[in-house]
């Protein structure tokens, strides 16, 4: 897993949602360079789904940039994962993501779509994803396609030059896993991508 330099920063800001707090189960807390965050999960449809919400000191639309890198490169996979850009275009972009598992489980792919949306009257800034299916990525002999999974990612400017960020995320990975498999892949998985987005923005 990838990390970066830690310093203290000053505030944890946890973002609103339109669900009631109670019904999230709170997670470890993490500060860093330049950011902070809470991991979250909660039962939704019989699938577990997390949010990581917090703070990045960057704009919105840097952080939305930097979305898009994160997400598209190969180089920035999360560990036992790797990807290449389907397409892209001024708006969204389409991703094949391959999952390497433990030898006694099949691997899986997904085709993840995603498109970028900014709200003026409320000001936030927006990535939805969510499984799709793509000609140019049939599916493979032996791979599990995965085709429920969605998620999105939400900044919203704090006036001081930072975001208030939420990043959810859910995917059933298909076929008979061990809960603590999927708990240990998607837990990890969240706090990850959400320091490596913050990191991207903060180079910038």
């Amino acid at each position: 897993m990838q990390r970066f330099a830690h310093f203290p920063i000053v505030l944890l800001l946890l973002v609103a949602t339109s669900v009631a707090a109670d019904e999230w189960t709170p997670g470890d807390t993490t500060t860093g360079d330049g950011f902070s965050y809470q991991i979250f999960s909660k039962s939704r449809g019989g699938q577990v789904v997390y949010q990581a919400r917090g703070k990045i000191a960057a704009r919105p639309d840097v952080l939305i940039r930097s979305v898009r890198v994160v997400a598209s490169d190969p180089d920035r996979a999360p560990s036992g994962q790797s990807r290449r850009v389907v397409a892209r275009d001024d708006d969204g972009f389409t991703v094949y993501t391959h999952i390497d598992l433990p030898t006694l489980f099949s691997d899986r792919d997904i085709v993840t779509h995603g498109v970028a949306s900014v709200d003026p009257e409320t000001g936030h800034h927006r990535i939805d994803w969510k499984a799709i299916e793509h000609d140019d990525v049939p599916p493979i002999d032996g791979t599990i396609r995965i085709d429920r999974s969605a998620g999105f990612w939400d900044f919203v400017s704090q006036g001081d030059g930072s975001s208030a960020a939420v990043y959810e995320t859910y995917v059933d990975l298909g076929g008979s896993l061990p809960t603590w498999l999927v708990g240990s892949m998607m837990g990890g998985m969240v706090g990850e991508v959400f320091e490596d987005v913050a990191a991207e923005a903060l180079a910038r």
